[in-house]
């Protein structure tokens, strides 16, 4: 009997350990990489994005987060890039959320001022709601990312072409929105150079904060104006940690790869480790 009554409780507990470790090995796990999407009120439309978690990221800590213009593009390669530069124990630490902004209408969110142009493909009609798409960003989008994570106060922005435009556009109009910025290649000719002709008297108002640290990256130097806003950043706000880099060997859309990389080593200080060969 006593065997019995044993043989039972041994197949008792075989079974709550079994019960156990399938409970243990279904747990809910935290997704690193996932789409979403938002219902905006002020740009009134769904808007997808996509988020990437650092690797071991810990629900407890707090990141910086890099918003990637024009996400549905560019989404991927920041995420290797950024990977990559996370995964080597050579690089000073830089773990940080990315969330990829996916484009419905490109010309009228990522334009600050409507104008008609043929350069490009086509003529760009429906244009010059960047204040617009910062209202969304800001207001909408963010503090969304902030009730799910907890996250630092620095945010970085990338963009290229016209997402470098909008990027530019931003840094101007509402110093201290983002701490860092990776611009490449704008489009600062649109509407006949609007923005850069008022640069010089925004980069003269404007206070931004000490820690502000931004990137521009051109194709090539010829690609730069004599009032470029590389230049002007440097002249009129000097407290700025500015750097700039000319990619002759690169055109207009190649330069992203090497411009990322090297702009992120540069917003996150981080530095090769050198030593010497044995």
């Amino acid at each position: 009997m006593k065997k019995i009554i044993l043989c039972a409780l041994v197949l008792c507990q075989l079974s709550f350990n079994n019960r156990q470790l399938h409970a243990q090995n279904t747990l809910p796990t935290i997704e690193l990489e996932y789409k979403d999407s938002i219902k905006s009120s002020i740009l009134k439309e769904q808007r997808k994005f996509s988020v990437k978690l650092p690797n071991g990221f810990d629900k407890s800590q707090k990141y910086p987060v890099i918003y990637v213009l024009d996400g549905e593009m560019y989404f991927p390669i920041v995420t290797a890039v950024q990977n990559f530069l996370d995964r080597n124990k050579r690089f000073a630490s830089n773990k940080s959320i990315i969330v990829a902004i996916e484009n419905t209408d490109r010309t009228r969110d990522l334009t600050p001022s409507a104008a008609v142009s043929s350069k490009g493909h086509g003529t760009m009609e429906n244009s010059g709601k960047a204040e617009q798409f910062y209202q969304f960003i800001t207001s909408e989008l963010i503090p969304e990312i902030s009730h799910k994570y907890a996250v630092s106060d620095r945010k970085l922005l990338i963009g290229h072409s016209f997402g470098g435009l909008t990027a530019t556009y931003f840094f101007l109009e509402h110093p201290n929105s983002f701490s860092d910025y990776l611009i490449m290649e704008p489009s600062m000719w649109w509407d006949n150079g609007k923005l850069l002709n008022a640069a010089t008297k925004k980069l003269q108002a404007n206070h931004y904060e000490k820690n502000t640290r931004v990137f521009f990256a051109f194709a090539s130097k010829e690609d730069s104006t004599r009032n470029s806003i590389e230049k002007l950043v440097g002249q009129l706000q000097p407290e700025i940690a500015l750097k700039y880099a000319y990619y002759p060997n690169e055109n207009h859309g190649s330069v992203y790869l090497p411009a990322l990389y090297d702009g992120l080593r540069f917003l996150f200080d981080i530095k090769v480790e050198r030593k010497p060969r044995m």
